[in-house]
């Protein structure tokens, strides 16, 4: 995944997507998540060395939890 393809292409109902795109051939990474799951991107725990994404997922009554896609 790079800049050239759009949200619109990747696009699954009912869910956003976070993408990390890559800035050369090949790679990129995303996440889907619902539209209703409260979440926070977390790009200051990515390493600038790796193509990913991590999301910290807010819920109530439970524990925040985050998932990353690398």
């Amino acid at each position: 995944m790079d800049s050239t393809i759009s949200d619109e292409l990747v696009s699954v109902d009912g869910y956003n997507v976070i993408r990390a795109d890559r800035d050369r051939n090949g790679g990129g990474v995303c996440v889907y998540i619902r539209r209703h799951v409260n979440y926070i991107p977390r790009p200051d725990v990515v390493p600038t060395d790796l193509d990913a994404v991590c999301v910290e997922i807010n819920q109530v009554n439970a524990q925040s939890f985050i998932i990353s896609s690398i």
